[in-house]
């Protein structure tokens, strides 16, 4: 059983610790302290190697690594932003075919702090439940859908929500892929 934990928590957490996460405290009002995932986590062009961060630097001496939990922000080296709202249970429309599990919706907040124009075609989200894939539901009635479509210019954000049918809404944990080389980040309860 304690190996069992052990290997759940570290297929969670391995996007972390293989270089793509710190907590970062740039004090941004609007959002909160975010959390700094990926200065490291962004590809350089080519064969270059990609840029490591020291640990000492984005890491105070008393802050431990963790991975973002619903409701923060998490920044990555490029300057953009992300949050992921708890899951919040809602009524799919009629014509949406039920499932096994309960329907649930996530409200996503991306924040473009880069100095491009951000496209969301790359961003990627996956929902898993007690470490089981959830299927995604897509209902444009209420605005669930797999990514917003309009590119979000420098210094805007866009709110857009996902959805799934959830068989364990206890043990939820989502899997974010912002897309252009960075490396996939999971957002847990606490």
């Amino acid at each position: 059983m304690r190996l069992a934990r052990w290997a759940a928590a570290a297929v969670l957490f391995a996007p972390l610790l293989s270089g793509c996460g710190a907590l970062g405290a740039d004090g941004d009002p609007e959002f909160g302290a975010p959390q700094e995932v990926g200065a490291s986590g962004r590809k350089s062009p080519g064969n270059a190697p990609r840029e490591l961060v020291n640990p000492a630097e984005t890491i105070a001496s008393s802050e431990e690594v963790r991975a973002p939990v619903f409701g923060e922000f998490f920044r990555y080296g490029s300057g953009l932003k992300i949050q992921v709202e708890a899951p919040e249970r809602f009524t799919p429309s009629a014509w949406i075919e039920r499932r096994p599990g309960v329907p649930v919706r996530l409200r996503v907040t991306v924040r473009n702090g880069t100095e491009e124009l951000w496209n969301p075609s790359q961003l990627h989200v996956r929902l898993a439940s007690g470490f089981a894939p959830a299927e995604p539901i897509f209902d444009y009635d209420h605005d669930v859908v797999a990514r917003p479509e309009e590119r979000v210019p420098h210094g805007e954000a866009v709110t857009f929500f996902v959805g799934y049918w959830v068989p364990d809404t206890e043990r939820v944990s989502l899997e974010v892929d912002p897309g252009h080389g960075y490396q996939t980040t999971v957002v847990t309860t606490r």
